[in-house]
């Protein structure tokens, strides 16, 4: 399913935005967008 999350166009912008930062605060926003979208 983190495949999915990937590809959907909901997460696109935000995987790009967190590309970007490329910094600690990638690994703390990850870890929140999963468990906001997430839902594992």
């Amino acid at each position: 399913m983190a495949r999915n999350e990937l590809i959907h166009p909901d997460h696109h912008p935000v995987v790009f935005r967190a590309g970007r930062a490329r910094t600690l605060d990638t690994a703390g926003r990850v870890e929140r967008f999963k468990q906001r979208y997430g839902g594992r």
